[in-house]
Formats: C-alpha cells, structure tokens, sequence
C-alpha cells in the first residue's frame, strides 16, 4: 500500500494540523498532524488508494474504503476505546467500540506483535488482507480511514474557508471483487486526471505499461457478469443475502411489492421506477461520514423492517427441527408504521444457549444512541454498519449498502434502484470533487 503519489493535485494551502481525525462519539480522536503528508508543504490534500474488495465493504458496510497513511500508532486512549478485528493475518481493523466507527488499519507485516483480537479464520478473498504484500522500511504500520478527516474545531473556526479536497486518489484496486464495477465509473475520472485502475492490487511494480486495466474493461465487469447471472438468480430472485464480515450479522430481504402494500412508507422511500426495487443513494452528513469513517459518504438502502429477517444459529435442546432461527427487524426492534418509540433491543448474553431472539440478535449487534431520534447499529465482532433507525419514521431502516451479498454486484442493480444525483446534506461535505463525481 504505496503512498507514492503518482498524480499530485495541486495541494490546498491548509497545514495538517488545522485537522482532527475523530469517529462519531468523540472518544476517538487524534490530531491531523499525524497524517502522512504528501509533499514537504504539509498541507492537504493527503494521498490514498480507493479499495473496493470484498472485506473492505463487508467490514465497514461501505462501498468502498479511503485510507490514509499514518506517520506513527495512534495514541493508547484512542486504541484503549476501539474494538480490534483482525481480517487477516496482516491486518487488524479496530472500530470504535461505542459508536462503530472504523478508525484504523494496522499492518501486521511491519509490526509483529501478539494482540487480543478476533481473528476469522475462514475469510477467503482477493482482497488486500490477503494478498501477498511485499514489506520494507518505507511501508506504513498504520492508516486511518479518510471519514475520520474533518476541521479542528480548535484550530479553525466553523464558518471560516477551509481545505475542500481532502485525499487526492492515488488509484482504484481490487476492482474486481464488486463483480460490477461499483462506483468506479462514477470516481474514476472526477477532476480530468486519470487515476489508474487496478482489478487486484497495486504496487509499485504495477505502474509499469499495460498493468493498470481500462475503463472499458471497468464498464465490462457489469455486461458480463449480467450475462452470466440467470433470470432465476437475479430478476425473479426473491430473497436477497446481508452479512457483514465476520458472519455474526446475516440477514435476509424479501422483496418489495409497493403497488400492492406500501406498509405506510412515505413516497420519498418508494422506488421511483420500479416498485419491486428499493431506493439507494449516498449521505454525506458528519453523522454519518464519521459514524462509518470509511469514506466522505454512506450508501443506504431504505426498507420496511418486516421485509428484513435476521437469521442465526441455535443450540437448543427444545428446538430438534433445525438449527437456525429467524425474526425479523420488525419484530426484534418493536417496530411498527404507527409507532415513535426508540427501537428496544435488551442487553443479552453470547454465551447463552437458549437465548431468546432478541436477545441473540443484541449478541450480534450494537446499538448507538446518535442523537435523541436516531440509533445506529453495528456488528460487535466486526464493527460493520447495519442499520440506521430514526424514531419519526419506523416504517423504514436504512440498510448499509456495503454489506449486500447481490449476484449480481456490490451496487446490487437488480434489487436496488439508485437516485440519479441524490447525495443527502452536501454541504456537509469534506470531498467537493468527489461530490461532484457522485452528484453526476
């Protein structure tokens, strides 16, 4: 994970050290000085690659993730309020344990060391954790991801001018795990720069002629793989899979048949132009940018809880049926069209064989009261976003986008239908430029 900058943008005049790296809680928090500069100015932009494999999206809930390289650890009270998840045996993650925000990436090739992490000994991708990375002295130990970048209160004044591009894209990789393509047509070319892009990873020996792919080849992923899928598997599909990284968090989500049963979602949640899709597009809100931290933006899905089914093992003596067990969100959270209350999901147990659904599913999941109308959840092994609930509207969940396992990609084209142009609170945003790719 090179931080070479291969394309240098015109850096903005704003130093480092007017920014702060924080996660959605606050109890997370660094100061921007300890971002790797990308030239000797020290100012912004910084340099990272876009990655879009498999165990990026599936950990954060993202659709992609943006990391930044860190000069040095971050500081023991940072670390002391995460949670760290290892991917793989070079790198462990470590989200905010409070609110689920992914804050940093430690690279195990550089700093052996035994941690107390949870290891998933049975991830298998082509991603970066798993890709044979080449070491040496000038590869970093530690990153941080590019939702965590903001002003520093402290340093700058709220309404007083500030750095509009914070991370300059150093390429896109492992491309080739969405199956679609994802948004990398949209990204690939915001600023007339050609970012190279690479469908595994890249290295510095991958600059060489002919090793980054086209975007032809790009836009091919999707015509391809839409091909290959069958009717049976796609169109007439009727269940869509959810995981997150680790596999503790499994959903399932029928479709929606809106021209019968709008189960009193309010039009602006109802697919425009299909009604057996749900609607998706990005929010760009502080909230969210640092409830996730992967990324300046989150891509949601809005579907009725009744629609989404948790499923999860048991071991149950008075249960010889079978060994899994369903509910769903509706049920395990109490919500209903009519009502306001907070979603209620009591405190449970991992260990306990019998426990209720509800309770399997507060095992797997945790909650974050954001603010006094919103909860956010996310898997307490892994830290991916699941859900965003607001109380003033409980026909509808956001779902995180990152974590669908479609057939036919990560944009999931054949269940959800994406608003053209919809970013949610633009002008909360940190990346103008990449604002602008997704505004269209």
């Amino acid at each position: 994970m090179s931080t070479t900058q291969p394309h240098q943008q015109e850096p903005h005049q704003f130093p480092l050290s007017t920014a702060q790296l924080s996660c959605l809680c606050g109890t997370v928090k660094e100061p921007g000085t300890l971002l790797v500069p990308s030239g000797q100015s020290k100012t912004f932009p910084v340099a990272s690659h876009m990655c879009h494999c498999n165990s990026c999206r599936y950990v954060t809930g993202n659709i992609l993730l943006s990391g930044p390289a860190l000069t040095t650890s971050p500081s023991r009270a940072s670390l002391a309020h995460c949670t760290a998840y290892a991917t793989s045996a070079q790198f462990v993650r470590y989200f905010c344990t409070t609110c689920g925000c992914h804050c940093f990436t430690q690279n195990m090739a550089i700093a052996r060391k035994e941690l107390d992490v949870t290891t998933d000994p049975s991830s298998a991708s082509s991603c970066p954790d798993e890709a044979k990375i080449e070491s040496d002295d000038e590869e970093p130990e530690w990153y941080t991801n590019s939702g965590l970048i903001e002003r520093d209160p402290a340093q700058i004044e709220a309404d007083a001018p500030w750095a509009t591009d914070l991370v300059n894209t150093l390429s896109h990789m492992f491309i080739a795990d969405t199956l679609d393509g994802g948004i990398v047509p949209r990204l690939s070319n915001p600023a007339s720069t050609k970012i190279p892009l690479f469908m595994d990873g890249y290295s510095d020996e991958a600059t060489s002629p002919g090793s980054a792919t086209s975007l032809e080849s790009v836009l091919q992923l999707r015509l391809n793989n839409s091909k290959s899928t069958s009717p049976s598997s796609t169109a007439s599909s009727s269940c869509l899979k959810a995981a997150c990284h680790c596999g503790s968090v499994k959903l399932s989500i029928r479709r929606p048949d809106y021209a019968v049963d709008t189960q009193g979602v309010p039009a602006r949640y109802i697919a425009e132009h299909a009604t057996t899709k749900y609607p998706a597009w990005f929010c760009a809100c502080r909230s969210d940018r640092t409830g996730n931290g992967a990324w300046f933006a989150q891509p949601w899905t809005y579907i009725p809880p009744a629609n989404i089914t948790f499923t999860f093992p048991v071991d149950d003596d008075d249960d010889p049926e079978g060994d899994e067990r369903q509910v769903t969100v509706a049920d395990v959270f109490q919500l209903s069209s009519s009502s306001s209350s907070p979603p209620n999901l009591p405190s449970g147990s991992p260990s306990t064989a019998t426990a209720t659904a509800k309770e399997a599913v507060s095992a797997r999941l945790s909650q974050h009261r954001s603010s006094t109308s919103t909860t956010r959840s996310f898997c307490r092994t892994c830290g991916a976003t699941v859900f965003y609930m607001h109380d003033e509207r409980p026909s509808v969940v956001n779902v995180a986008v990152g974590i669908l396992r479609a057939d036919d990609g990560a944009l999931a084209s054949d269940w959800l239908d994406w608003v053209p142009g919809r970013v949610v609170c633009p002008e909360e945003t940190t990346e103008r430029t990449l604002l602008r790719a997704l505004l269209g």
